[in-house]
C-alpha cells in the first residue's frame, strides 16, 4: 500500500487510529526498559536476585507486584509518568487533525487529552462510554490511565490475563469493538522492543473477524523476522517510516487537497473547520446558488499570507504578466496556457492547475 493512499483514507475520514508507547518517548515518557529499570532499583538487595531483568516487561511486573505490592508498583510508575511532557510537539501536531475521529491507545500518560483543545471524550471505563461517546472526537484508553481510577492500568501478566478473558459485551470493549469494524487502523508509536505490540488488537480480531477494512503499520523497520511473519499473517501494511515523519507528511497532504475534498463532499464541513481552525485561521464556507462550494481563509490575528505559484511557456502570457507588473491591469489566463499553477493562503492550497478552465 502507498502512503497517499493512507493519507486519502485519513482525509475521507475513515481511518481510526491506535497509538502505542513509542509515540511518546520523544515527549519524555519511559520505555517498557526503563519502566523495568525503575521497579527494580525501587527493590531492596534480596528481592533483586528474585527478579531477572531480561524477563519481558508482564512477567517482570507481574514479580515485582508479587514482591512489593500493586500499590507500591503503581505508586513508583505514578511519579514517574503523571507529569507533562518535555516535549509535546508531535501529540499538538495530532490534535490538530480532526480527521482522526477515533483513537485507541495503549498509553497510560494523559499527553494526547492534554494536547487537545477540541472536545474530546476521554474513555477508561464503561461508565465513561456514554458520556464520552457523544464527544465528536473519542479516545479510547484500553490499557488504562495513570491515575488508575478503579484500578484500571493493565501492566503485569494478570492483567493481560484479566484482560483476555473479560465480557467483551461490556459497554467498553463494544465501543472498540464497533469502533474497529467500521474503520480501517493505522497503528502508530509501536517499535522493536514491544514484544506485545499488538496482542490487543490479535484478540479484538478473533472476537470481531475480518471485516475486509485494511490494516497499517507506521514504523522503522524491524529487525526481526518473526515480527515480519506475525505483520504478515495479521494482514498489515508496514509502511518504514517514524510516526512523526506520517503525523508531518499528512498535514501537508492535508493541507494540499482541503479545498478539492471539501467541495467533493469527500471530508465533512466540521472537519474542515475544526482543522483550519487548529492554523489559528477562520474560514468561511459557501455553497453558491448551483451548489459549487467556496472557501475563504484569513488569519485570527494579524497578516494573511497568500502565495501564488505560475508557471507557463506560452509567450504571450509570458508578455502579459511581465506588463502587468508595472501597470496593474487585469489580465486573462487560460487553464491550457499554463504548466503549472497554485494559490494557497498561510499553505493551504484553494486552487491549482486542475482547478481553472
Amino acid at each position: 500500500m502507498e502512503l497517499k493512499e493512507v493519507f486519502r483514507l485519513v482525509r475521507q475520514e475513515s481511518t481510526l487510529l491506535w497509538v502505542g508507547a513509542g509515540f511518546s518517548l520523544y515527549a519524555g515518557m519511559p520505555s517498557g526498559w526503563e519502566i523495568k529499570q525503575l521497579l527494580y532499583d525501587n527493590l531492596n538487595e534480596k528481592q533483586r536476585g528474585e527478579v531477572n531483568l531480561a524477563d519481558g516487561l508482564q512477567r517482570f511486573t507481574r514479580n515485582c507486584e508479587l514482591l512489593m505490592g500493586r500499590e507500591r508498583v503503581i505508586s513508583i510508575l505514578q511519579n514517574r509518568i503523571d507529569r507533562p511532557g518535555a516535549d509535546t510537539f508531535y501529540h499538538d501536531l495530532l490534535a490538530r487533525i480532526a480527521h482522526f475521529r477515533t483513537i485507541v491507545t495503549t498509553n497510560y500518560d494523559r499527553l494526547i487529552e492534554s494536547s487537545f483543545k477540541r472536545n474530546l471524550g476521554v474513555i477508561v471505563l464503561d461508565e465513561d462510554v456514554f458520556a464520552g461517546g457523544q464527544a465528536p472526537t473519542r479516545l479510547y484508553k484500553v490499557h488504562g490511565d495513570i491515575s488508575n481510577y478503579k484500578n484500571s492500568i493493565v501492566l503485569t501478566e494478570t492483567d493481560y490475563n484479566r484482560q483476555y478473558n473479560r465480557d467483551f459485551k461490556a459497554p467498553f470493549w463494544a465501543s472498540v469493538l464497533s469502533e474497529i469494524a467500521t474503520k480501517h487502523v493505522i497503528f502508530l508509536g509501536f517499535g522493536n522492543e514491544d514484544g506485545n505490540i499488538l496482542a490487543d488488537f490479535e484478540k479484538l480480531e478473533q472476537l470481531e473477524g475480518d471485516s475486509g477494512r485494511k490494516k497499517i503499520l507506521i514504523a522503522p523497520a524491524f529487525k526481526s523476522h518473526v515480527d515480519k511473519s506475525r505483520m504478515r499473517i495479521l494482514g498489515i501494511h508496514h509502511l518504514e517510516m517514524t510516526g512523526q515523519d506520517f503525523l508531518m507528511q499528512l498535514i501537508n497532504d492535508i493541507k494540499t487537497n482541503i479545498n478539492f475534498d471539501y467541495t467533493n463532499d469527500l471530508t465533512d464541513s466540521r472537519t474542515v473547520q475544526e482543522f483550519i481552525n487548529a492554523f489559528d485561521l477562520r474560514v468561511t464556507l459557501n455553497a453558491g446558488p448551483s451548489g459549487v462550494k467556496h472557501m475563504n481563509l484569513e488569519k485570527m490575528d494579524g497578516r494573511t499570507t497568500w502565495h501564488l505559484e505560475l508557471g507557463t511557456i506560452d509567450t504571450q502570457v509570458k508578455k502579459m504578466l511581465s506588463e502587468s507588473l508595472y501597470d496593474f491591469e487585469p489580465i486573462e489566463i487560460r487553464g491550457h496556457q499554463l504548466t503549472d499553477f497554485t494559490l494557497a493562503v498561510e499553505g493551504f492550497h484553494l486552487m491549482n492547475i486542475d482547478t481553472i478552465e
